[in-house]
């Protein structure tokens, strides 16, 4: 799928949300756009994608292009170099690579939660104003605009300096267990589907089942367990997937390195999971996974 897509090209994606146009939205649009036709409309289905970095804007939308076909507009080339306004990359899908027509076009939109933002409030001073907007106004929306974007680009240098720190590495861990959950579970998990905050707690209590070994070993062990065992877990995750009341852990990606522990060290595991979590959950975890917790 294209969400498992974004997945493996290590893309963070924060969220996607959908809208179909209600009819009374599409005459709307015949009335304003001067639409002679129904197939005119090419955003009849809308899907937003919110990236984590604006990096991977492009690359999320080309990549989702190739899964699915259909032509890139590219609203940031449009701007230049010294203008500030709204930002977005949308790809309009009438059919699919195999042959196959949707029953309805569709827009995707990638852009960065800054960037929806702006879009959000822009969309109220500037696109449903009636007036001709003074200069002085649209001067300071530009500014908004570029503090938007400036918004983005200091987050994603502040991100990159704190990964480079050793004391970081937690997160490293998880962002790789993220990227392999989503891969081989079959679905595009976003920063909605799990507790962030508990996957980081756990990561660290099992961190000290692997006898001191830093989080790139510990990753490189994670990596050699998937691809051993990858036909066994994609088959469990999406049982698991299917019925999350199995375990608070079913979404969760460090029910990976759960699983990597129960295969190599199960007793040491049991140890270090009892100290911070009830026994009967890594239990009900391991029996889904395929294991035995003792």
């Amino acid at each position: 799928s294209a969400k498992k897509r974004l997945a493996h090209e290590g893309i963070g994606v924060e969220r996607v949300s959908t809208r179909t146009k209600t009819m009374a939205s599409l005459l709307r649009k015949f009335l304003k756009k001067g639409y002679m036709s129904y197939e005119d409309v090419k955003d009849k289905v809308g899907v937003r994608v919110i990236l984590r970095f604006s990096k991977h804007v492009e690359d999320a939308a080309l990549a989702v292009q190739q899964e699915l076909g259909g032509s890139v507009d590219n609203k940031n080339e449009q701007l230049g170099v010294e203008s500030f306004d709204y930002r977005s990359i949308h790809l309009d899908i009438i059919g699919l690579p195999n042959g196959m027509y949707l029953d309805m076009p569709c827009e995707v939109q990638f852009r960065t939660a800054c960037e929806d933002a702006w879009a959000v409030m822009s969309h109220h001073i500037k696109y449903k104003s009636p007036l001709t907007i003074p200069e002085q106004v649209r001067r300071g929306q530009a500014a908004l605009a570029a503090l938007f974007e400036l918004a983005d680009t200091e987050y994603e240098r502040q991100y990159e300096q704190l990964t480079s720190m050793p004391e970081f590495s937690t997160h490293m861990l998880l962002d790789t267990l993220e990227t392999a959950m989503a891969v081989l579970s079959g679905i595009g998990l976003t920063s909605e589907d799990f507790d962030r905050e508990l996957s980081l707690l756990s990561i660290e209590a099992l961190c000290e089942t692997y006898n001191g070994l830093s989080s790139e070993q510990i990753a490189g062990r994670i990596d050699e367990y998937v691809r051993d065992q990858e036909d066994s877990l994609k088959k469990h995750l999406a049982a698991l997937q299917k019925d999350d009341q199995e375990s608070v852990f079913a979404r969760q990606p460090e029910a990976i390195m759960v699983a990597e522990r129960l295969h190599n060290r199960s007793l040491r595991l049991r140890d270090a999971w009892n100290a911070v979590y009830p026994p009967e959950e890594l239990d009900r975890l391991a029996f889904a996974l395929g294991y035995s917790a003792d």
